[in-house]
């Protein structure tokens, strides 16, 4: 009976090992959709100012006295939009043209007024349906404005009735693409490109578009061509490092952000995923490295719970080390902390404490954390450890028992207190904790395991 206790003490450590739950990996968030520079406040100038040009015939003709008024104010729609509203608005009635609405919608949309500049491209659009021009304006106003749906029902009119311009095919992909529409934005941007291949901004929410219908090889080769073309837009090196990370390599995004970096244009989220990628790599000085750098300025209450919960993380890893070089930049702001953030530091530095072999410091911060929150998992687990080294066992079940009541740390319990009943020979209790693990989380190594304990229980 002894070898064979032996053997399954020998079998619960080399199980124990792949049964402990995994550490929880820091999400990888993809970049959103590229916002376009065409959507500016210049671009819109400019295509507002070039939209004055001669109507054309299949637009709506205007009368001669308003063809003198508008030749009358083109220095000012040029120069003084201002004055050229107030001119404008007193020449638009129900009977004046299409053509004053239109314009009036212009000079509205320049001075960001985007209700009344919908309005007046509304009413030129009912006093005269097939206006293009007054379609496409609509539409990138309803870009601007994100209304996606209404964007699309007027670049598309555009279309319709003829336009070709690349621009109104690069709106309709935009907008198709924040409507996560990614087989008609990608036509779209196909489109603009034919029609202005030298726009960055088609390539790129083309290249976007690839990624997201999984064809990362086709949109990382479309970045390529785009960094080529502009090494120092930081933009391309981001994006093409989301499309690595969703084509899972994550070590070549890495070296995107780090270009970016070294670029002295890497912000925040894009250090966060940098440090994120390294620490599921299991980089974690690399992934230290940049946090610090992240963190080292730590300003606010919501800036000290990010660090803290990127502290816990690297403990959680047993990455103790990480862990307590983060840990030391809020000790040093002690005073700044509140109840419970100073619970949390004063357990991941209990867990550091014990795993670098201070197991009194450690008892003693456990021992405090509990007085403060006596259902804390970590403690309770932790200091039954230090009870069983002592030969306490009894006062180490106590802790397990209260331990398992809470659902994050029935697993770990239930393994912990099999692992007391073996040693002590109860396989019927061992086989009954060893279940409610394995009821906790199902797998193969433990399910032998109890098949085991079974056969032991049924001998004895």
């Amino acid at each position: 009976m002894k070898m064979f206790r032996k053997a399954i003490t020998s079998f619960f450590f080399k199980a124990g090992c792949l049964m402990l739950p995994a550490v929880m990996l820091l999400a990888v968030r993809s970049l959103a959709a590229p916002a376009a520079d065409f959507l500016s406040r210049d671009y819109t100038k400019e295509r507002i100012t070039a939209s004055y040009g001669v109507i054309s015939a299949l637009e709506p003709q205007v009368a001669e006295a308003e063809g003198r008024f508008i030749k009358s104010i083109a220095d000012e729609l040029a120069n003084d939009p201002a004055s050229a509203l107030e001119a404008v608005k007193g020449h638009v009635t129900e009977k004046s043209s299409a053509a004053l609405d239109f314009i009036l919608g212009n000079l509205y949309f320049q001075k960001d007024d985007y209700t009344n500049a919908k309005i007046a491209y509304q009413n030129a659009l009912r006093k005269f349906p097939d206006f293009r021009r007054a379609w496409k304006n609509l539409g990138l106003l309803e870009c601007r404005t994100e209304n996606h749906d209404a964007a699309i029902a007027a670049l598309s009119r555009a279309l319709n009735l003829g336009d070709v311009d690349s621009k109104t095919y690069g709106l309709l992909g935009y907008a198709y693409a924040q409507k996560a529409q990614w087989l008609s934005a990608e036509t779209a941007y196909r489109q603009a490109i034919l029609c202005e291949p030298d726009n960055d901004d088609w390539r790129l929410g083309l290249a976007y578009a690839l990624s997201l219908t999984q064809r990362e090889k086709e949109a990382v080769a479309l970045f390529d061509e785009l960094i080529q073309r502009n090494p120092a837009r930081e933009t391309f090196w981001l994006y093409q490092a989301n499309a690595l990370l969703a084509s899972e390599q994550p070590m070549k995004a890495a070296e995107n952000i780090e270009v970016v970096r070294a670029l002295g244009k890497a912000n925040a989220n894009s250090l966060k995923l940098l440090a994120a990628i390294y620490f599921n790599e299991g980089l974690h000085t690399r992934s230290l490295a940049v946090y610090r750098e992240i963190f080292s300025t730590v300003a606010s209450e919501s800036d000290r719970d990010a660090l803290l919960e990127v502290t816990e993380r690297f403990a959680l890893a047993e990455a103790f080390g990480e862990a307590n070089t983060l840990a030391e930049i809020l000790r040093k702001q002690s005073a700044l902390l509140n109840e419970k953030q100073t619970l949390r530091l004063d357990t991941v530095t209990a867990k550091t404490a014990y795993a670098s072999g201070k197991t009194e410091q450690a008892e003693s911060l456990f021992r405090s954390v509990l007085e403060r929150d006596p259902l804390n998992g970590d403690a309770l687990l932790t200091l039954a450890d230090i009870e069983l080294a002592k030969g306490n066992t009894e006062q180490a079940k106590l802790f397990l028992e209260r331990a398992v009541k809470q659902n994050a740390f029935v697993y770990r319990g239930s393994i912990k207190l099999t692992q007391v009943f073996v040693n002590e020979g109860n396989y019927a209790e061992a086989l009954t904790w060893a279940e409610k693990a394995l009821a906790a989380n199902r797998n193969k190594a433990l399910e032998d395991y109890c098949a085991k304990l079974r056969q032991l229980t049924a001998a004895n």
